[in-house]
């Protein structure tokens, strides 16, 4: 496993595994109880797999800063998994969904450090069920789904009103920024949903945040999903713009709609 490899541990190393998954191969094991069978991770291990849509990852950091917090040390290393396999689900004459996903998947080694001035600074949410059956899968539901095929079986997605959830991660932002005594000037970067350009040029501007700190991959990767915000981070990275100690912004949205909006200092 590449993670593994890069990060130096072995698997009996990971204290928690999180699999942010949407499409997931099986319902039936977990896939974080598959990862660490792959991984020989050790007996004391926590291991679930999350489905909050295209706010999986997003949300998995925040579950897994919170375990950080809770258990004074115990959990130490964290295997945080988002990965959706989308495209093969969709339906053909979609425009949003067929032309639009990708598949991809993203893993990220989270560390416990005792340092308030590190990692998960504060996070905020809102949700807005107006248009919560705007996009389903399976569209004919899974009480169906044994007596049905073809079309009824894939996803398909209304056009969503992303005005209102800009509005939402923007509100969510200034919650943070105004608890934790911070302005927008403090932020280096921002990696947002890459759901479409539209919305993250939306995003970012409703958010104030200026273009040169913003960070778009999804014309290279098409929209992996729940993964997405983490894939243009580790664009960042890999391109040596977000470096130890910067500020990051991140914000998605997951189907229904709920939004999350979070400052993590690297």
């Amino acid at each position: 496993m590449m993670f593994l490899k890069k990060s130096g541990l072995k698997g009996s190393d990971i204290d928690l595994i999180i699999f942010a998954c949407q499409y997931p191969e099986f319902t039936v094991p977990s896939q974080a109880c598959i990862i660490h069978n792959h991984i020989h991770g050790k007996k004391k291990c926590i291991t679930f797999d999350l489905n909050v849509n295209c706010l999986g990852m997003l949300r998995g950091l925040d579950i897994a800063n919170r375990y950080f917090n809770d258990r004074n040390g115990e959990v130490k290393y964290v295997l945080l998994i988002g990965s959706d396999y989308m495209s093969v689900h969709t339906l053909q004459d979609d425009a949003i969904t067929f032309a639009n996903f990708g598949d991809g998947a993203c893993a990220l080694i989270l560390e416990y450090i005792d340092d308030v001035n590190t990692g998960v600074i504060g996070c905020s949410d809102r949700t807005i069920t107006e248009e919560v059956y705007g996009c389903m899968f399976p569209i004919c539901g899974f009480s169906n789904i044994s007596d049905n095929s073809g079309d009824s079986t894939k996803t398909s997605w209304t056009n969503p009103n992303t005005t209102a959830i800009v509005e939402c991660m923007k509100e969510a932002l200034d919650d943070i920024l105004d608890k934790h005594h911070l302005s927008i000037d403090d932020i280096d970067w921002m990696c947002a949903s890459q759901f479409t350009y539209s919305l993250f040029e939306q995003s970012r501007k409703r958010c104030n945040i200026p273009k040169e700190k913003g960070i778009y991959i999804g014309n290279k990767y098409g929209y992996t999903g729940t993964s997405s915000p983490f894939f243009a981070y580790t664009q960042g990275v890999l391109d040596k713009k977000i470096k130890p100690g910067d500020l990051v912004f991140f914000t998605s949205v997951g189907v229904g709609h709920t939004i999350s909006s979070m400052l993590v200092r690297v």
